[in-house]
């Protein structure tokens, strides 16, 4: 996928919640990619009294399912490393497939755009980003007391990741070393983001 051409039209932004969360959409013709603090944690700041960590835990009493299942991810800082960038990864797929230009009808075609992007991901990531977003989802699944509408279920994602993982290690599926250029339609409603 070629980036340059996006490039003076993303925005990032910190949000400010300790939510294990990416979200990206549309605003003002500018595509904002919207990054959980949580995100930024390094192990360290699970034990230590850094800005983060302070931030991190006062927000576990509200959102605790995230915050156990981030202290777990950060055990291995290599694999939790590759699997921000798999997120990323699948977020940059959200607008390569446009779904940042529309909201989905129904629950279903949001599942369905969650896998297509995931998907995606797979063919713009190595096999430690790969490897790290099926961990990412392994721990996810264990903390999840309900589950999502609009995503699939953690266990769902973990087994068509493996199973792309596994194709591509064999070579029954191959990258695509560079994603064809689809430029953003700008004649459509945006679809918000939270």
């Amino acid at each position: 996928m070629n980036l340059t051409a996006l490039a003076p039209r993303v925005c990032f932004e910190a949000s400010k919640n300790a939510t294990l969360d990416f979200r990206v959409g549309l605003r003002d013709k500018k595509i904002i990619i919207k990054i959980s603090v949580a995100f930024l944690a390094r192990p360290t700041d699970l034990e230590r009294f850094t800005p983060i960590g302070t931030f991190l835990h006062r927000a576990k009493k509200k959102q605790r399912r995230d915050f156990w299942a981030l202290r777990e991810l950060c055990r291995k800082p290599a694999l939790w490393d590759a699997g921000k960038r798999f997120l990323l990864s699948h977020e940059l797929a959200h607008i390569y497939h446009h779904h940042i230009c529309r909201n989905p009808a129904t629950h279903a075609e949001s599942r369905r755009d969650e896998k297509q992007a995931d998907l995606t991901a797979t063919e713009f990531s190595e096999d430690i980003e790969i490897e790290g977003g099926i961990r990412f989802f392994q721990i996810v699944g264990k903390y999840q007391q309900i589950e999502e509408e609009d995503h699939p279920a953690p266990h769902v994602r973990v087994a068509y990741l493996q199973t792309r993982r596994d194709a591509l290690r064999s070579g029954k599926a191959v990258r695509s070393p560079v994603l064809p250029a689809r430029p953003l339609p700008t004649d459509r409603p945006s679809a918000k983001i939270n």
